[in-house]
């Protein structure tokens, strides 16, 4: 018993030591060790719950998955570290559904799985918002060129009725104002001329006016004499 304790202690030294490693090359230090859970920490703290082969077996896989939720919840981030044997028997969609991530341990650390700690959370929210701002000013911007669009085709309709009348082109105007310039040209009101006549009405004290007609018999006797 005694030579088997020596073995699993030592593996479980190596162990550590591999994972310390993981973290101390991205800049990591480490902390310490809370109930059971080994702690990181940078500029923010990693919880890494480490299971052996023995444990994963035996009901641990469980235990540590529902730690590391409760651990995430509360916006830490977590990995679940398990040996290769073991890690390929767990659902990485799982636990990237709950933001915990996941190291496979062998001849090295693999990051199989990335955690999402609230600030990862955060950053994606944001980006997923500026992306749709920048969708929804895409699509502002084509409504504004299709509006363009339309009135340049009332334009060339206007030009293409212009051609087919034989009417010099005019400048152009859109269907709208085409539209309202024939409706008060429907209204307009033309005034209207009475024929002139040339027949000029006598006066009536003018007429069987006797002194009227003797001067007008001496002004055609001067006429003949003149």
């Amino acid at each position: 018993m005694g030579n088997n304790g020596g073995v699993d202690e030592d593996r479980d030294i190596t162990m550590v030591r591999t994972v310390g490693e993981f973290f101390m090359n991205r800049g990591f230090r480490y902390v310490g060790d809370e109930d059971g859970i080994q702690i990181y920490e940078d500029s923010f703290r990693v919880f890494v719950i480490e299971l052996k082969v023995e444990e994963a077996w035996s009901g641990g896989i469980l235990k540590a998955v529902l730690k590391a939720i409760s651990l995430s919840g509360s916006g830490e981030i977590v990995y679940i570290a398990l040996p290769r044997s073991v890690a390929r028997h767990v659902d990485g969609k799982l636990l990237w559904d709950r933001g915990i991530g996941l190291l496979v341990l062998g001849e090295e650390v693999i990051e199989a799985v990335k955690p999402r700690g609230k600030i990862e959370e955060i950053r994606e929210e944001l980006m997923g918002t500026v992306i749709q701002l920048e969708r929804e000013r895409s699509e502002g911007r084509l409504l504004e060129a299709i509006k363009k669009l339309e009135e340049k085709i009332d334009t060339l309709e206007t030009t293409l009725r212009q051609i087919e009348r034989g009417r010099p082109i005019q400048p152009t105007r859109t269907r709208r104002e085409e539209g309202v310039e024939k409706e008060a040209v429907k209204h307009e009101v033309k005034p209207t001329i009475k024929p002139t006549t040339k027949i000029i009405e006598t006066a009536d004290f003018m007429k069987d006016n006797p002194w009227i007609e003797i001067l007008s018999k001496r002004g055609k006797e001067k006429v003949k004499y003149t």
